[in-house]
């Protein structure tokens, strides 16, 4: 389904995005904010990312909880570890 492909790239975008606000957030000891309005796009955008993460959350949960009860679906154990490997 295009839907799942289109989900997948935007995830890998956005853990892109993460990734990098991660590794300047590791080069200072203060947040990188230049002025209020700045300050306001970083309050927003962690509200934002706390809401993703919830959302994420159930979703893994019901996605599972499905996977779990269908026997229709072919056994495929899928092992994600070296695509997080890529992103350190």
């Amino acid at each position: 389904m295009k839907r799942y492909k289109d989900a997948a790239e935007l995830a890998t975008a956005f853990s892109a995005v993460v990734n990098e606000m991660k590794r300047r957030f590791s080069d200072t000891d203060t947040l990188p904010i230049a002025d209020d309005e700045d300050f306001r796009d970083y309050q927003n955008f962690i509200a934002r990312v706390i809401l993703v993460q919830r959302d994420l959350d159930d979703l893994l949960e019901q996605a599972i909880g499905l996977e779990d009860g269908s026997e229709e679906s072919p056994l495929q154990v899928l092992d994600f570890s070296s695509e997080w490997e890529s992103y350190d």
